[in-house]
């Protein structure tokens, strides 16, 4: 008799794809929400991999690169499981694309303007991209709301 091998608990990584030059996000709207598009990983640590492949899957990108700060989620996302949170920066000059991996609204969000907008998530996504713009935010892994 065949045994299922148990399913390995799966993490949400939201992969923040960044045009650093331009200061501004790309995010999807679901569920009346601006929010990140989610790619999962198996572990925390295959987390930053996870963004970077479907980063390069989604969008083509060539030579995308991990920010080396990354953020972890109080309370998990409505699909569940805990969440993690990756910075792509896209590479300089690379025609950015206008929409992501799913069908539905797409918008260049300028990170300025998400301190205002009350249907971003994570609620904090404003205040850590403007601290990695801005060189305060240090390395390592942050906490945010969702």
């Amino acid at each position: 008799m065949r045994t299922l091998r148990s399913a390995r608990p799966r993490r949400a990584v939201a992969v923040v794809l960044l045009d650093r030059p331009a200061e501004r996000v790309l995010l999807h709207q679901a569920a009346g929400r601006w929010t990140p598009p989610l790619t999962s990983a198996t572990a925390r640590a295959a987390c930053p991999q996870a963004a970077l492949l479907a980063a390069r899957r989604w969008w083509g990108l060539p030579r995308a690169r991990l920010a080396a700060v990354a953020a972890s989620a109080h309370t998990a996302p409505a699909h569940g499981g805990p969440a993690h949170l990756a910075l792509v920066i896209a590479p300089a000059g690379f025609p950015l694309p206008p929409r992501g991996p799913a069908p539905g609204p797409w918008r260049w969000w300028p990170v300025a303007a998400l301190r205002s907008e009350a249907a971003v998530r994570p609620h904090e996504l404003a205040v850590f991209l403007d601290g990695y713009l801005q060189g305060w935010l240090p390395d390592g892994t942050h906490t945010l709301s969702w």
